[in-house]
C-alpha cells in the first residue's frame, strides 16, 4: 500500500506535511483528529494520543498490519498471491443528485472512498468533502426511511421497493449533522446483530430524535441473522418487517452485552414497546419475583387441645 491507500481508510484527514498528517482515529469515537499518520522509513507509524494500541486501530479501520509496510515484501513461493477484486461501487449524491463521492467495496471485505476534484480526476481522500447520508435525494422526497448499517443492506431494502440509507465510513464514523435530513420523517432503525451495530443506531436514533423524527427500531429475529441481508437471505419477507418495530426510546449509548440479549428476547414479545437501547433499565422489564411467604410466629406452637376448643 501507499501513505494516500493507508490514509483513505480513515476520516477528517488534516495535511501537516507530505508525510505527516492527523486523522480521525478507528479505535474509539473519536470527536477530534486524535490520531496522527506519519510515513517514515518505509513504513506507517500510527499514535493515538487517546491510547488506543495500533492493532486495535488497524483492526477497525480494515488494514492489517502488513498494509503498513510500504515496501512489498515478497511472499513465500508456495504462498499463492491474494487477489483483491471490486465487487460494488455506492454513490453518495447531494440534494440534486450531483456526484459528491463513491464508497468501493472489495472482496475480500474492504473499504475504499474516493471523490472527483475540479479537474475531473479521482482522489482517494475524503478531506474537505461533504458527508450525506446514502440515497439523500430520495430520502428527502421520502415519509417513511429506514436506516440499516451498510449500503448494502440499504439496497437490498430498495430492491424491496423500500427507501433505506446509511451513513459512509462504518459504525465509528457517525456525524449527527446528518440527522437534520430525517426531520419529521418515520424512520425506522435496523442495527446489526453486536455490540457496535447497537451503539451505532443509539447515536443515529438520538440525533434523529432531536433533528424531529419520529423514530422506531427493529431487532431482527434468530442468533445466526447479523443484519438485514442475512434476514432477508433467510427468508424474511417485507410484510413482516414493519410487524417487528417499536419506539424508540432516547437514551445513552451502552456496551452491556448482556443486558442488550436480555431486552432483545422481550422485544421480540408481541405488543412489548421497549427499547433495545434502554439497557439500563432491563432489571425493571422482567416479570416480578414471587412475593416472600410471611415468617412463621415466634414462641412455641399452641397445643393440640386449645386449638379444638377454638
Amino acid at each position: 500500500m501507499t501513505l494516500y491507500e493507508v490514509l483513505n481508510h480513515f476520516q477528517r484527514i488534516k495535511k501537516l506535511n507530505e508525510k505527516s498528517y492527523m486523522v480521525q482515529c478507528s479505535g474509539h469515537q473519536d470527536d477530534t483528529q486524535s490520531l496522527h499518520i506519519v510515513e517514515e522509513s518505509g513504513k506507517v507509524l500510527l499514535t493515538c494520543h487517546a491510547g488506543c494500541q495500533t492493532e486495535h486501530i488497524v483492526l477497525a479501520a480494515n488494514l492489517t498490519m502488513a498494509d503498513l509496510f510500504l515496501t512489498p515484501i515478497a511472499p513465500k513461493p508456495t504462498v499463492a498471491h491474494s487477489t483483491t477484486k471490486l465487487v460494488a461501487t455506492y454513490d453518495y449524491k447531494d440534494e440534486q443528485g450531483n456526484l459528491l463521492y463513491q464508497v468501493l467495496r472489495f472482496e475480500p471485505k474492504s473499504f475504499k472512498q474516493r471523490h472527483k476534484n475540479g479537474n475531473g480526476e479521482w482522489v482517494w481522500t475524503m478531506e474537505g468533502v461533504r458527508r450525506v447520508l446514502y440515497h439523500l435525494p430520495e430520502v428527502l422526497q421520502a415519509e417513511e426511511v429506514f436506516y440499516v448499517e451498510g449500503e448494502k443492506d440499504a439496497d437490498n431494502l430498495i430492491a424491496w421497493g423500500k427507501i433505506a440509507t446509511t451513513s459512509s465510513g462504518g459504525a465509528n464514523n457517525w456525524k449527527p449533522e446528518l440527522a437534520a435530513a430525517l426531520k419529521d420523517k418515520k424512520v425506522i432503525l435496523i442495527p446489526d446483530n453486536d455490540g457496535a451495530g447497537y451503539k451505532y443506531m443509539q447515536s443515529v436514533g438520538n440525533a434523529a430524535v432531536e433533528a424531529g423524527a419520529d423514530v422506531w427500531q427493529i431487532l431482527l429475529p434468530g442468533e445466526t441473522v447479523k443484519d438485514v441481508s442475512d434476514w432477508i437471505d433467510a427468508g424474511g419477507d417485507a410484510e413482516r418487517l414493519l410487524d417487528l418495530a417499536h419506539p424508540y426510546l432516547v437514551t445513552e449509548n451502552t456496551e452491556n452485552t448482556e443486558e442488550l440479549k436480555t431486552l432483545k428476547k422481550l422485544n421480540q414479545l408481541k405488543n412489548t414497546e421497549i427499547s433495545v437501547f434502554d439497557a439500563h433499565n432491563a432489571h425493571t422489564l422482567l416479570p416480578p419475583s414471587p412475593p416472600t411467604p410471611p415468617p412463621y410466629p415466634q414462641g412455641p406452637l399452641p397445643s393440640l387441645k386449645n386449638f379444638m376448643k377454638n
